[in-house]
């Protein structure tokens, strides 16, 4: 990531020394920067659709959301008070995104928080195997092939019995 970092600010460098001269290389500076702003504010909004679906701010942090719209304040009036456009426009949006964000939290602070579990395989069931020692343990088992041949949770005549038979633990 370094080396990135490094390789992409030297492009920079580059890109703007060759391709402007004076105070057109300023302005062209200006609006790479103001590009590379606007993506740090845009970045949230995956995160806030998350919250919107989920109905669950689980994913976005409060601290987070008022620190970035705290920052986008200073920003902002740095660059007002020096008159500068490259500090001001992306700011604008920072507090925008930032307030969105705070307003998300505070409508769905309340919510249920929403645990993502990795889905297991539809092969692949979790049960609870009973042990004498240590009380009862969760497995992993696979359905077997049953004596027709096919895989399947049911028995010939679909009793539980027969379908914890068909069950090896994997």
């Amino acid at each position: 990531m370094f080396l990135v970092n490094v390789a992409l600010f030297g492009l920079i460098v580059i890109f703007t020394m060759l391709l402007a001269k004076g105070e057109k290389r300023v302005e062209l500076l200006g609006w790479i920067c103001v590009a590379f702003a606007v993506s740090v504010f845009v970045a949230p909004l995956s995160i806030m659709k998350l919250v919107i679906q989920t109905k669950s701010v689980e994913f976005m942090p409060l601290p987070l959301s008022l620190f970035l719209t705290f920052t986008a304040i200073s920003w902002f009036s740095y660059g007002f008070a020096k008159k500068d456009k490259y500090v001001m426009l992306p700011n604008v949006l920072g507090i925008l995104f930032g307030f969105a964000q705070i307003i998300l939290y505070m409508i769905y602070k309340g919510e249920k928080k929403i645990i993502q579990e990795a889905k297991l395989a539809d092969h692949i069931v979790s049960v609870i195997i009973p042990s004498e020692s240590e009380g009862e343990v969760v497995g992993k088992v696979k359905p077997e092939k049953n004596n027709h041949g096919g895989e399947g949770n049911k028995g010939r005549n679909g009793t539980q019995e027969e379908v914890e038979m068909s069950l090896s633990v994997v």
